[in-house]
C-alpha cells in the first residue's frame, strides 16, 4: 500500500527522502500512477520500497489471499535478512519472507496480492518450496 505521501513522487525521490538508495537500474513510471515497469517486470512502488521490519511485528500472523477469499490464509513462519553481496547497488537489504499455507491446493509461482490489517494489501512473488506436514511453504525473495 502506497502511502500518501509517496503518490505523485518518482520511485527515487520517494527513495532519497526515506533514506534509501536510488535503485541501480532504469526505472520507467512513477508514484503518481502506483506502478512502474523495472526490467520489463511490474511491481509497484510500495513493493519496492518494504523491508525486513515490515515483516517481522507479524510473525505467526495470518495474511489472507486478495481475489481468493475461499482460500486458507498464509502464515508468515519466518522473516530472515539475507546477505548483500551486491556491494551496497540493491536498494534495500535483501531478506526473505516463508509463510505456510495450510491449504491442499500447491499455487504455482508467482504474484499473489496478500493482505494483513496492519499492512493492507502487498503484492508477493510466491514460490512453493516444498510441504511441512499439511501445509505448502512459499519463499518470497526481497533483493
Amino acid at each position: 500500500m502506497m502511502s500518501a505521501a509517496c503518490r505523485g513522487q518518482t520511485l527515487q525521490a520517494h527513495m532519497i527522502e526515506n533514506g534509501r538508495r536510488s535503485p541501480p537500474f532504469a526505472v520507467q513510471g512513477s508514484a503518481a500512477t502506483g506502478r512502474l515497469i523495472v526490467s520489463g517486470t511490474w511491481f509497484t512502488s510500495a513493493t519496492m520500497t518494504l523491508v525486513l521490519e515490515d515483516f517481522t511485528p507479524y510473525l505467526a500472523e495470518a495474511f489472507a489471499l486478495i481475489g481468493n477469499e475461499a482460500a486458507a490464509p498464509f502464515f508468515l513462519r519466518q522473516a530472515t535478512a539475507l546477505p548483500d553481496r551486491s556491494g551496497g547497488r540493491l536498494p534495500r537489504p535483501p531478506f526473505v519472507l516463508l509463510f505456510a499455507a495450510p491449504d491442499p491446493t500447491v499455487r504455482g509461482q508467482g504474484d499473489y496480492k496478500l493482505a494483513h490489517p496492519a499492512l493492507g494489501p502487498t503484492d508477493i512473488f510466491l514460490v512453493p518450496v516444498g510441504r511441512d506436514g499439511d501445509v505448502i511453504l512459499y519463499e518470497a525473495v526481497f533483493n
